[in-house]
């Protein structure tokens, strides 16, 4: 699968043709769940359809742009960015701008749960973070964004948002682990509002992570490969090969 294909590559990048690397393969291709076919001039994927940028999406662009895979990213439609959920018997749409909000029944609880995150059960350590979170206890999705917005958020936004994303249960899923950026957050100063306010200054990125994060739609992109997400794992097992790794299939 992916997860082999990419190990596989970074340990063969690191080790400069001192080690030597078998990838084994149960199916009759590489690739894993991730499967790409165009059916009737319409591209049909079998597995995942898409990438983030947002959480630990820096090193899947680093590894594309290792790749040379950035000229075959497609990022998402714009009008992919309206969010919509089941609410009240019938289709809303998530805020997103001042005109959403007018008239939409979920904008004063989200304003209320905004105005009140600063205040909600602060935990909190200062100083810097040890980038780890050794000594914050983990929790799941679910309960950190209750603590933080409160249940109506909790329950009506972010287990819907957690299903599209990792197809997985709010209530089990780590909040370290899913959304880190946000863990630390809280971590450092308390509060995400007030981290995202007085987060610090402007963080370097690295030009190859940079010109792959354009071509996917910016940092909050979600994109996909003109051709499916095989392009990734084809050119994962071809740069395997080409380094002089081995794959049984």
């Amino acid at each position: 699968g992916v997860t082999g294909l990419a190990v596989a590559h970074r340990l063969l990048v690191l080790g400069k043709g001192k080690i030597s690397v078998t990838v084994l393969e149960a199916q009759a291709r590489t690739g894993g769940w991730v499967k790409s076919r165009f059916q009737d001039g319409i591209l049909m994927e079998e597995g995942s359809r898409s990438l983030r940028v947002a959480g630990n999406g820096a090193t899947t662009l680093k590894l594309i742009s290792e790749l040379n895979l950035c000229e075959q990213i497609l990022p998402a439609a714009k009008a992919s960015k309206t969010r919509y959920i089941w609410f009240n018997g019938k289709r809303q749409v998530v805020p997103g701008s001042l005109a959403s909000m007018l008239g939409n029944p979920l904008t004063i609880p989200l304003l209320i749960g905004g105005m009140l995150e600063p205040f909600q059960n602060r935990r909190f350590v200062k100083g810097k973070g040890d980038g780890k979170g050794s000594d914050f206890h983990d929790e799941s999705l679910h309960s950190f964004f209750s603590r933080r917005f409160g249940r109506f958020v909790a329950d009506k936004l972010l287990t819907a948002m957690v299903s599209g994303v990792w197809a997985g249960d709010a209530h089990k899923l780590s909040v370290r682990s899913c959304m880190p950026s946000l863990f630390e957050s809280e971590r450092q100063h308390g509060s995400l509002v007030l981290g995202g306010l007085f987060g610090g200054g402007k963080s370097t990125v690295d030009p190859e992570i940079e010109r792959a994060m354009a071509a996917a739609g910016g940092p909050s992109g979600v994109y996909s490969f003109h051709h499916g997400m095989q392009t990734l794992t084809d050119a994962l097992a071809d740069e395997v090969i080409r380094l002089g790794g081995v794959i049984r299939t």
